[in-house]
């Protein structure tokens, strides 16, 4: 009966592995095409918040149901991170033919990073939040923001350890990149915003927010 036992936790163990890297190496190959990231990134997303729960999810059924269930509002984030992602483009691109020889340059520098900050930080949080509760795209921007405002500091932590398979994957071969690093994001950030949402909301209030799309926040 033990040996049984070892013999399922081995297979299991071994398939959620699989699952993390055909996850990521998908997410890789949709995204050659620049319409194909946020696509991929709400899949990923998904494939992770069922792992994090303790499901083994199948990969082709999760990944693209959460694609065909959320398109919508895949396109609508989409299109706002690029209107503010650009902005915030063009303002270090500003900075760069001024120079930063005066306190109003630096000013305007530190708050352009502190934008960056909080748009990679309410990102995290509406990937992970997109497949997970029924809310519009709307309400999950609220709900980010009033996260990334009431938890500031884990807010920031999550954010930093999001970020930390991309730096170390710079002095890594591709294959890391390939097959780990963006699902260990995707997981790290779901597992960050699954933990704020359980502190900020108890369990009646949780379910409200995951099953009720007329929620009101």
């Amino acid at each position: 009966m033990a040996k049984r036992q070892n013999t399922e936790t081995f297979f299991s163990i071994a398939d959620r592995v699989g699952t993390f890297l055909f996850a990521n190496f998908i997410w890789v190959v949709l995204s050659m095409t620049i319409i194909g990231i946020p696509v991929a990134t709400i899949g990923i997303f998904a494939m992770m918040n069922r792992i994090i729960q303790g499901q083994q999810p199948e990969f082709f059924r999760v990944f693209l149901g959460a694609i065909r269930d959320h398109w919508r509002k895949v396109l609508i984030i989409a299109a706002l991170d690029i209107a503010v992602g650009g902005l915030v483009f063009i303002n270090y691109n500003i900075f760069l033919i001024m120079g930063l020889d005066n306190f109003i340059a630096i000013l305007s520098m530190t708050m352009t990073i502190c934008v960056t900050v909080i748009l990679i930080m309410v990102n995290i949080y509406v990937w992970s939040y997109m497949s997970l509760l029924d809310l519009s795209a709307r309400n999950l921007i609220k709900l980010s923001l009033i996260f990334g405002l009431s938890y500031p500091f884990t807010s920031l932590g999550i954010t930093t350890m999001f970020l930390l398979p991309f730096v170390i994957t710079i002095f890594l071969p591709i294959a890391f990149l390939i097959f780990i690093t963006v699902s260990a994001s995707a997981y790290i950030g779901a597992r960050g915003a699954w933990y704020v949402l359980n502190k900020h909301f108890d369990e009646g209030d949780l379910d409200q927010l995951m099953y009720d799309s007329n929620v009101v926040l």
